[in-house]
């Protein structure tokens, strides 16, 4: 058995709450480090009356990552993470396990998978270039989301605006 259904099967052998809840999806490494609080507490919070593709059509922070700019829409492996991490972290928060099987069983992305991406709307604060704080790197353009030298996230970017 593999590490992510002991992890599963164990969260939903007891009762649980939101702390419980929080380390299993860490211990999964369901999302990138940065982003498992952020998750964890949108699951928690309305994961009873929106299904996985509304919480990720509905995150403010969906067209930051997904549609940075008017350019067609594209599938990065932070969007693929996010997208697993978050059907995983919902049948994990409604203690499925089948479901949770099937999943991860069907690796093929469904329909479902692409149209999310393109429904997404554009980000509209404007990409503009950017630099990574973290290595320092030379600006780089905004519609890119891992530091090409040090492999940071965008979050920690800070955008450099010209007068």
């Amino acid at each position: 058995m593999n590490s992510w259904s002991r992890v599963f099967e164990s969260f939903i052998a007891k009762t649980h709450n939101f702390d419980e809840y929080s380390w299993a999806v860490s211990s999964m490494n369901l999302f990138p480090s940065w982003a498992t609080a952020y998750w964890c507490k949108q699951i928690w919070e309305h994961g009873s009356e929106q299904t996985p593709v509304e919480l990720l059509q509905n995150s403010p922070f969906s067209s930051f990552f997904f549609r940075p700019c008017s350019a067609p829409p594209f599938i990065t492996t932070l969007y693929m993470q996010v997208w697993c991490g978050i059907h995983m972290s919902y049948y994990l928060y409604h203690k499925d396990m089948a479901s949770a099987r099937s999943f991860m069983t069907n690796v093929g992305m469904s329909n479902d998978f692409h149209t999310i991406l393109e429904t997404i709307p554009i980000c509209n604060i404007g990409q503009g270039d950017w630099k990574c704080e973290h290595c320092l790197s030379r600006t780089v353009r905004g519609n890119i989301h891992v530091c090409v030298l040090c492999s940071n996230p965008v979050s920690y970017w800070t955008k450099y605006v010209y007068t």
